[in-house]
């Protein structure tokens, strides 16, 4: 009777000693079937990030409180006084007395086609600051102060500015500028109001921006 219980027990052994003999192979194969990934490098405009404007260059940030104690509506005399900026360019006509108010920043003193003009991150048709957004309704404005040619080709050799507008917004504002010479031929007068709401969970935010000034021909001052 005791002989009998023998050959089972040792074929119990001897399949367990082939499962544990086996155990590395299957690992092995395993190891074999896990694909290896490899690193992928993306490099544009159009990628989503975070709230804020993320670079590895150095940014300068103008927020809403700069630009109301700036106290104009041209977003070029705001920057105008930056050491980054090399100048600004404003069309105008001098005959006639008309101001396009076309503003384009010249970073780095490379050229106003050498700066790339962001609308929230994303690449913007027109390269006039003004004609963006109204000002009234402008968060901040973020400034690469260096090349970004690497992330944004050619047009951002000499710098990169995203205007960041205001996305949610719960009252309403108004805005009054008026200025003029002190001859009083010449006045410059700007409206601007900014209203938003919450509905349903989604933010709706109106801003609109009147301005209008005299006519100032180059006879006008002999």
């Amino acid at each position: 009777m005791i002989n009998s219980f023998k050959t089972p027990y040792k074929r119990k052994l001897l399949c367990a000693a082939v499962s544990l003999s086996l155990l590395p192979l299957a690992g092995a194969s395993l190891a074999q079937d896990t694909p290896q990934v490899e690193e992928v490098l993306v490099t544009g405009s159009y990628i989503r990030r975070t709230e804020g404007f993320r670079a590895s260059s150095p940014v300068t940030q103008i927020d809403a409180d700069a630009i109301s104690r700036a106290g104009t509506p041209n977003l070029a005399d705001v920057i105008h006084n930056l050491s980054i900026n090399q100048g600004t360019t404003v069309t105008a006509n001098a005959f006639t007395g008309a101001q396009n108010i076309t503003t384009s920043i010249n970073l780095r003193g490379l050229g106003a086609g050498a700066t790339l003009d962001l609308l929230d991150g994303m690449r913007n048709v027109s390269s006039n600051l003004n004609t963006m957004l109204p000002q009234i309704v402008i968060q901040r404005l973020d400034i690469v102060t260096d090349g970004a040619a690497a992330l944004y080709g050619s047009a951002a050799v000499a710098g990169v500015i995203n205007s960041v507008p205001i996305k949610s917004f719960d009252g309403f504002k108004f805005e009054h500028m008026s200025q003029g010479d002190d001859q009083g031929d010449y006045n410059d007068v700007n409206f601007a109001t900014l209203w938003g709401t919450e509905f349903n969970g989604i933010d709706l935010v109106v801003a609109a921006n009147w301005r209008e000034h005299s006519r100032l021909e180059m006879y006008d001052r002999p």
